[in-house]
């Protein structure tokens, strides 16, 4: 996943070095930001975003009650109930997006990094 971020990072900014990356998570993304993080400095390595920084923003489970018709966060995601009435018909509304929120880039544009040895690719990893 961090390797699909970059490749979308980069082909977004094209010739600019990237200083930071900020995502947004929600709760029940599927996605774990700890994971991300981890894996996020090896899958900048030689590209523009080498070494920038990865921010994640979480995005908790936000619910609309078909009950009550009133929007609350669900605190544990496995128990969803509204907020407000403690009402079990909910719809899920946000908390489950994985998203590229902001893109900082520096002044002045990346060096030319060269042909990328398809040897030092991930597993996984295609051009």
């Amino acid at each position: 996943m961090a390797h699909a971020v970059v490749r979308t990072v980069a082909d977004a900014v094209p010739g600019r070095a990237v200083t930071c990356v900020t995502l947004r998570i929600g709760v029940a993304s599927g996605a774990v930001p700890e994971a991300l993080r981890f894996a996020w400095d090896v899958a900048i390595t030689g590209t523009a975003l080498a070494g920038s920084r990865l921010d994640v923003v979480r995005v908790p489970l936000l619910l609309a009650c078909r009950g009550c018709g009133e929007r609350s966060e669900a605190a544990d995601p496995l128990h969803v109930r509204c907020g407000v009435c403690t009402g079990r018909e909910v719809d899920v509304i946000g908390g489950r997006e994985l998203e590229i929120a902001t893109v900082e880039v520096a002044d002045e544009p990346v060096q030319a990094l060269g042909p990328v040895d398809a040897s030092s690719r991930p597993a996984g990893v295609t051009a």
